[in-house]
């Protein structure tokens, strides 16, 4: 049925402006006023919880989203709602199939609501690269996707020196402890996917061929011992 997402954890939804096609992230704003409308300018982003608000604190308000398209894995539902509690999801479906609500109230005006993005592999964003080997560079990125509805990343390597693949999986350990940080435009960084630099000369790729190079244990044991944040290795 209709409550089928039931329970499930709310990081941040994903909002497409049905006339201009363009993304509104939910992540966080000002939820001072009973009922918000987001703004319907391209090139903005609305923010449901303000910064320096409750999010900041810990605390996300409990708030229903009405007026929304809401993208299921089958179809989707003009005039929904999205009921939301201490992040979480106790319901969605049609509005006039929910109950009474005591909690704030969104108007989406009628844009598409979605599940957040789950990017499994990505090597950078907005002029970033995951191997320019700073946090500055990492968070870059990371804010690109965020902006454009993803919720969790995987940042990916590529070939390259034994020193910029110790930086990326440092910089990857580093966000990843931090969490998603919404008041940054930050979301959650899940962990690394280490990607070379070991190659057989015939499948670089596109990968930068100079670096690569066959397996070394003095450096491969160093990579190892950042197991703890790589979640694949090709």
């Amino acid at each position: 049925g209709e409550l089928n997402a039931t329970g499930s954890r709310l990081t941040l939804a994903s909002v497409t402006n049905t006339r201009k096609r363009s993304p509104i992230s939910l992540s966080s704003a000002d939820m001072s006023r009973q009922r918000c409308k987001a703004p319907r300018r391209a090139d903005r982003w609305w923010r449901l919880f303000h910064p320096t608000g409750n999010l900041r604190k810990g605390v996300m308000p409990k708030f229903r989203i009405v007026n929304a398209t809401l993208i299921l894995p089958d179809r989707e539902i003009a005039g929904g709602a999205i009921d939301v509690d201490q992040q979480r999801i106790l319901a969605l479906g049609p509005e006039h199939e929910l109950g009474g609500w005591s909690g704030s109230i969104v108007d989406a005006a009628g844009d598409r609501v979605a599940p957040g993005f789950v990017d499994l592999h990505v090597h950078g964003g907005d002029n970033a690269d995951f191997m320019d080997g700073t946090v500055k560079a990492f968070e870059t990125a990371v804010r690109a996707h965020t902006r454009h509805g993803t919720t969790s990343i995987v940042p990916t390597s590529t070939v390259a020196r034994h020193e910029q693949t110790l930086a990326f999986l440092e910089n990857t350990r580093a966000l990843r402890q931090r969490g998603a940080q919404p008041e940054l435009g930050l979301c959650r960084v899940l962990g690394a996917h280490f990607y070379g630099p070991y190659f057989n000369e015939e499948k670089v790729g596109c990968h930068p061929k100079d670096p690569a190079r066959p397996p070394d244990p003095a450096e491969y044991e160093q990579y190892l011992a950042f197991a703890d944040v790589m979640l694949t290795a090709t």
